[in-house]
């Protein structure tokens, strides 16, 4: 109920530029009806629902959102559960999207098909500056495509914490490595 009166002084207000509302419980429909008052929000630079148990429905709404949104430049998500559904949207809208300049979507479980579909908006998208995914469960496959996606891109620097092992990580263009995932020996 909060979350939605909130967003629908959202979609009107032009002076609040900063909101950050971590660990508060918002779900998926605080998520929702905050990343659709995006759309209409002309004054909010930076937001931060980092720990809100936020989902993919929430994470498409947000893809939605960023395709028309013109004013955000920073967006922290992390410890959320946006997923695959939500990465791919949220990838959908970074292609289009002309004013983000910092995403965190740090453990977030976007797996390998949201991240590809998040590398294909960075071949396009030449704003973005700071990408965070640490912990989203992106295998080989993920790696491979988003080290294409910002051999592409000149402009934006991935940050992942897991690139600690040199026999495990894909090159991203000498900018940045992420870690590939273990394989399995099975006996």
């Amino acid at each position: 109920m909060g979350a939605k009166a909130l967003a629908k002084a959202l979609r009107v207000n032009t002076t609040l530029t900063a909101l950050h509302l971590a660990h508060n419980k918002l779900g998926e429909e605080g998520g929702e009806a905050i990343f659709q008052a995006l759309e209409f929000n002309k004054g909010l630079v930076e937001l931060d629902l980092s720990h809100n148990r936020i989902e993919n429905i929430a994470g498409i709404v947000l893809g939605k959102a960023l395709k028309t949104n013109k004013t955000l430049r920073k967006l922290y998500l992390s410890m959320n559960n946006i997923g695959v559904a939500g990465g791919e949207a949220i990838g959908k809208g970074l292609a289009e999207n002309k004013a983000l300049v910092k995403l965190d979507l740090c453990q977030n479980a976007i797996e390998s098909d949201g991240v590809i579909a998040i590398s294909a908006a960075l071949k396009v998208n030449k704003v973005l500056a700071v990408l965070l995914l640490d912990e989203n469960r992106i295998e080989d496959r993920g790696a491979e495509n988003m080290s294409e996606g910002l051999k592409c891109n000149k402009t934006c620097l991935l940050y992942t914490s897991d690139a600690a092992d040199d026999s495990l990580r894909v090159d991203l263009g000498g900018r940045r490595t992420i870690k590939k995932k273990k394989k399995q020996n099975k006996k």
